[in-house]
Parts: structure tokens; C-alpha cells; sequence
């Protein structure tokens, strides 16, 4: 009897040390962050926010006070801040100097960020911001260090001011056709290679794209009217700019002092101008015919569609295209 009783405990030790144990992560402080909100941090550094409404916002001072801010004592320990459905607004410096924070979640209920709301939070590498979020205050994601890339939302109508400055990873981003100004500083010391500008757009403020010094080449529509003092200021890279419009389309638009990189970038024009004359640095109009040429120079015709060209068969070198498809559609045709 007792050994079966002994085989019996031995069997039950050697089934339970099979079963996985799930660890569930405690909650080492809480607090609330709006009329209806509350806010939770475990001891893996996940801050959550649920409930429903605003979060709290803050200025500059009250955002350093823990007396203010009740989770400002934590900053240092958050790894990732989860939004939880129901929150309408991330609160102006919510979550400004969260230095070790890699993630942040945003849902769909969401339709405003504030004012400086991630500003240096430098471990923070990719955002999704969902099309639910119509506005972002000034400087939401200032000088994120780490920010490499960014998905915006379909309903933003501007890019605010200072929102990327001195981002300095930041290689992609999509401005998406509902926006129509990009505001002044907006993508400030970023390391953009290539923007493309959507047709949405009338205005490029005040130093929107100053100091890109990796930045080669930007589409911009005939819709800009403006663009401002320093939009491309200290851009030695800039080589590029592909104009939806025509060389006199262009001499309408008014640009502001201090943009001489991009004034003298190469400016390929998408139309001829109205008196029939092209500019220097319009190199090929749409619908050309090609049959006397043998070499294509890098980016010639990245601005047109693959459609517009004609009698290619005699072309013996193509150096480069902008992006998989041309090279792509192009050596299959060849």
C-alpha cells in the first residue's frame, strides 16, 4: 500500500512539473489620468489606460510635477503604453521623457494627440496612427531619437508644427492626400531620403524639411502656392524635385528666402508651359517617343507613368528608376 501511495505522489510531482505555470504580472501603481479614465503600470512596464474620454493634459511645468501628473514618478519605468478602446484623447505631454518606452498602442476611439504627448521618448521606433486620429498637437513625437518610421492617419488635414523635429532616424513616412499643409519644422532634422508631397497640399511652412541632409529628391504638386523661408534650408543632398506642373506653373508658386538647394536642384516639369517653351531642367515632356535614344540617365522620368512612353526598343543602357516597379516593367519590355 505504501509503495503504491509513493508511485502514486511521484506520478502526480512528474505530471504538475509538465504544466506550464503562466506568470501574471502585477500591478505596482495606479492612479487616474481623466474624469474617467485610470491608468496602471505591471511590473514588465506595460502602462495601461482604460476608461472612457479624455486623458488629462498638462503644460510644460505640470507635466514634471508628480503632484500634477500622478504617473510622472514611473516615466523611467515604462517599457510600452497600451490605449485601451474608449479613450478619445491622449493628453498634451501625457508621456514626454518616457526614455525606455519601445511601443506604444493606439486604438480606434482615439481622435486627438496632444501637444508633445511622446516628445523624447527615444526608444520608441515605429507608430501606427489609426484614421480615427484627426488632429496631432504640435511636437507630439519630438526628438524620438529611435523613430525609424511612421504610419499616419487618412484623416489628418495637417502635419503639425515641430511633429518629427529631430527625428533623426526617421527614413519613411507617407503623408497621406487629406493633408493640406505640412507646418513649419514639421520633419526638421529627420533622415529622409525622398518625400513625396500629395496633391492635397498648398502650403510648406517655415523650415518644414530644414536640415534633411540625406534628403535627394521631393515630388511636389501644382497645388503648393507657398512654400516657406528655410522649407529647405541646410538640404546639400538635394538634387531632385519633381514638379506636377509646368515651368510656369513654378514661377507662380512663392518661395520664400533660404531654399537656394532646392531652387537649384534639377526640376523636372510634368508639363510643358502654356507658351510652349520648356525650362533647361525639364528633361523629357509626357508621351515622348524615345526611339533615338540609348541611354536613360538616374531618375529621368520618375515622375511620369509607364504609359507615356513610347518606341523603347532601342534603349541599350538604363542606368536607374525610382522604385522596384520601373525597374521591374521596364527590363521585362526591354
Amino acid at each position: 500500500m505504501k509503495r503504491k501511495a509513493l508511485a502514486l505522489l511521484l506520478f502526480s510531482i512528474m505530471i504538475f512539473s509538465l504544466i506550464p505555470i503562466t506568470a501574471h504580472a502585477a500591478t505596482i501603481a495606479s492612479g487616474t489620468c481623466g474624469p474617467n479614465l485610470k491608468w496602471t503600470l505591471d511590473d514588465n512596464g506595460v502602462f495601461t489606460v482604460s476608461g472612457t474620454g479624455e486623458m488629462d493634459s498638462f503644460d510644460w511645468i505640470e507635466a514634471c510635477d508628480p503632484d500634477y501628473k500622478s504617473w510622472q514618478l514611473y516615466t523611467y519605468q515604462i517599457t510600452s503604453v497600451v490605449i485601451k478602446e474608449g479613450v478619445s484623447k491622449i493628453g498634451d505631454y501625457a508621456f514626454i521623457d518616457c526614455p525606455y518606452m519601445t511601443s506604444v498602442t493606439i486604438p480606434s476611439t482615439v481622435t486627438t494627440i496632444g501637444a508633445y504627448a511622446f516628445e523624447h521618448c527615444k526608444a520608441l521606433t515605429n507608430v501606427t496612427i489609426p484614421n480615427s486620429v484627426t488632429s496631432i498637437g504640435d511636437g507630439a513625437f519630438m526628438s524620438c531619437d529611435g523613430l525609424k518610421s511612421v504610419s499616419l492617419s487618412d484623416a489628418m488635414t495637417s502635419i503639425s508644427v515641430n511633429l518629427f523635429w529631430e527625428c533623426t532616424s526617421l527614413t519613411s513616412v507617407s503623408i497621406p492626400d487629406s493633408v493640406t499643409e505640412i507646418e513649419g519644422g514639421a520633419f526638421s532634422q529627420t533622415s529622409l531620403t525622398s518625400i513625396s508631397v500629395p496633391n492635397s497640399v498648398t502650403a510648406i511652412r517655415v523650415g518644414a524639411f530644414n536640415l534633411c541632409t540625406n534628403l535627394i529628391s521631393i515630388s511636389i504638386p501644382d497645388s503648393v502656392t507657398n512654400i516657406g523661408y528655410k522649407a529647405f534650408g541646410n538640404c546639400p543632398s538635394l538634387s531632385y524635385v519633381y514638379y506636377a506642373g509646368s515651368a510656369d506653373d513654378w514661377t507662380k508658386i512663392s518661395i520664400d528666402d533660404e531654399n537656394d538647394y532646392l531652387t537649384n536642384a534639377t526640376i523636372h516639369y510634368a508639363r510643358h508651359s502654356s507658351s510652349g517653351t520648356s525650362s533647361p531642367n525639364n528633361t523629357v515632356p509626357p508621351a515622348c517617343s524615345l526611339s533615338e535614344l540609348t541611354t536613360v540617365d538616374y531618375l529621368a522620368f520618375s515622375h511620369l507613368a509607364y504609359s507615356d512612353f513610347k518606341n523603347v526598343s532601342e534603349i541599350t543602357s538604363v542606368q536607374s528608376f525610382l522604385g522596384d516597379k520601373w525597374e521591374k516593367t521596364w527590363s521585362a519590355d526591354i
